[in-house]
């Protein structure tokens, strides 16, 4: 009888851990433990068809790092938007509680849109934009050429083609001349030749037969105020009512003159008048110099001295330029525009014998016009005065060269003139909140008077139409005003008349069934909403760093979580080998 081989005590070990792990696995034991979670990320759009492939790529992107998924949440470590509308918030206590980012298909951004929304027949309106390609650090070389229109309906109203590098801003200007008076609705839009995206702003534009109030007064007969005087009287913009001193005493004074003008400056209501011409500005009496700095000071007129010799005066108070040095010259001398038109060189081209430089430019001045060789003197300059402006003009004999082929006198006043009407500070400055309205649609409208004035008057109606009143109440500011109303149910153009004592403001508004709300740039309000919530704006030409930026704005807090250790597969491993090795030395001492 043979005795059985002893196993050896690593034998018994092999068998009981391989025990010990099935037991293990059978049980499945729980435990908890401080762990980060693989974050969760909701990615969602406004327009799930219209941004499917942009959509798609970004859950890729996120996919990698984090569980993305279409529903959101308040665990979500944050979310994304696609596309540029805004879709609601995850509030908690009334707090957005998840950051959130938006990934953007449009490539081209249009910033700092300068279109007027007041303009007058017939005027040359620029329309400026800054332009930026928003290509992102993935965008290769990002350079291409974009198309810049603006259209009325389907009418191109003004085009050009610009080159846009990637991340260098650039201004671009088109030139639109009003063809017709009343509310227009425009759109400014930029297409890229490259990548495809179009970027549309609208605007309304309200376009007024209204002339500019210009009074021409001569305290002596003088040519060149004659000259400027016909000038604009031949321009419909301009209404001109004129008083020419002819003699004068120190008892009384002999004019002639529109029944409109005043019989003196000193008597002045500069109410009436958007720029003063002053012919002849030394001969004035320190009364009327001093209503003249009223006017500008107070009541922000425009004032132009149109001086035809250098002469001292009372006026010297005013223009504090130290006097006149005055160059006579055997052949006539050019005087440019000292920041000639970028369209246009030769556009300001006037000539004379006797030119005029002041002794000292004012610190505050802004040259005009400035003699065409190498000292460059300023003939004509502006500066501002109070609330309004004052041109001075060294231009004394200009008159002499009115022929077109010698000078562009006629056109040169016009457009200055025109200048110094526009930046009138105005009487009245309406704030609306919005220029395009739908049927029923609740307006309102900020008006700021000057001050001392009556409660304003505020009315919509459509151009011919019966005006309906808005209800205008103070506001806490002072000589500020707030008119409420509602849009009429028939669609077009409409004008808010805003009246108070002898003065008039329209403002446009465009009724129409779906309005484009047009702000200054739509892309920086939806950066400035996404940074109030811990993310930002992320071009679809810059996907590489989204998961990166995303988790960043919030990391995922380490949490207890249930884990279950036996549920790994690599178990298996050390169960085989377990098992395997038990099996292998009882076979070799002879154990079955």
């Amino acid at each position: 009888m043979s005795v059985p081989v002893r196993l050896p005590w690593h034998a018994h070990l092999l068998r009981a851990i391989g025990v010990a792990i099935v037991v293990a696995g059978v049980i499945d034991p729980s435990f908890t433990r401080e762990r980060t979670a693989r974050p969760t990320i909701a990615v969602v759009s406004a327009d799930s068809l219209a941004n499917r492939e942009l959509l798609t790529a970004v859950r890729a992107r996120l996919a990698v790092a984090a569980i993305v998924t279409g529903v959101e949440a308040v665990e979500d470590v944050a979310r994304v938007i696609v596309g540029d509308a805004i879709v609601g918030d995850v509030m908690v206590d009334g707090r957005a509680v998840v950051p959130t980012f938006v990934v953007s298909p449009h490539v081209i951004r249009v910033g700092a849109l300068d279109l007027p929304t007041h303009v007058s027949l017939p005027t040359r309106v620029q329309v400026q934009a800054v332009l930026a390609r928003d290509g992102g650090a993935g965008a290769g070389a990002g350079a291409g050429v974009v198309t810049v229109q603006l259209r009325q309906h389907a009418v191109v109203l003004a085009e050009d083609s610009v080159r846009l590098d990637n991340g260098v801003p650039r201004t671009v200007s088109l030139t639109w001349v009003p063809a017709r008076g009343g509310v227009q609705a425009l759109e400014f839009r930029v297409h890229d030749r490259v990548s495809g995206d179009s970027t549309r702003l609208a605007r309304a534009v309200v376009v007024d037969s209204a002339r500019w109030r210009v009074l021409s007064y001569d305290a002596r007969p003088s040519y060149l105020s004659t000259f400027v005087r016909r000038a604009l009287a031949r321009d419909p913009r301009f209404a001109v009512s004129t008083r020419i001193v002819t003699a004068s005493t120190a008892q009384q004074r002999v004019s002639l003159g529109s029944a409109r003008a005043p019989e003196s400056l000193a008597s002045l209501d500069a109410t009436g008048a958007d720029v003063i011409l002053v012919g002849a500005p030394e001969a004035l009496s320190a009364r009327d110099v001093e209503a003249l700095r009223r006017a500008m000071r107070e009541q922000g007129v425009s004032v132009v001295l149109l001086a035809d010799r250098a002469a001292p005066g009372p006026i010297d108070a005013l223009v504090a330029s130290g006097g006149w040095r005055t160059s006579v010259r055997r052949e006539p001398a050019r005087v440019r525009a000292a920041t000639p038109p970028a369209d246009a060189a030769d556009r300001v081209a006037l000539r004379g014998l006797a030119l005029g430089t002041p002794v000292r430019l004012p610190a505050d001045a802004e040259p005009v016009l400035v003699m065409d060789d190498a000292s460059q003197a300023t003939v004509v300059w502006r500066q501002p005065v109070g609330a309004g402006e004052l041109l001075v003009s060294g231009a004394f004999d200009g008159w002499r060269y009115r022929d077109a082929g010698q000078s562009t006198f006629d056109a040169t006043w016009r457009d200055l003139v025109a200048a110094s009407a526009a930046r009138r500070a105005p009487r009245l400055v309406a704030r609306p909140d919005h220029l395009e309205l739908v049927p029923g649609e609740r307006a309102t409208v900020v008006v700021t008077t000057a001050g001392g004035r009556a409660r304003p008057a505020v009315a919509i109606a459509r151009d011919g139409g019966a005006p309906t009143a808005f209800g205008v109440h103070p506001t806490a500011v002072p000589h500020e005003w707030i008119g409420v109303g509602y849009a009429p149910s028939d669609a077009g153009s409409h004008r808010v008349r805003i009246t108070v004592g002898g003065d008039t403001l329209v403002v446009p508004m465009w009724v129409a069934g779906e309005p484009a709300r047009g702000a200054a740039d739509p892309f920086q309000l939806v950066r400035a909403w996404a940074r109030a919530r811990g993310g930002d704006v992320i071009p679809a030409s810059d996907l590489g760093g989204l998961a990166a930026r995303v988790l960043a704005a919030r990391q995922p807090r380490p949490r207890s979580l249930p884990w279950h250790p036996m549920r790994n597969p690599w178990w298996i491993i050390p169960l085989t080998l377990a098992l395997a090795g038990d099996w292998w030395l009882r076979r070799r001492r002879g154990w079955p």
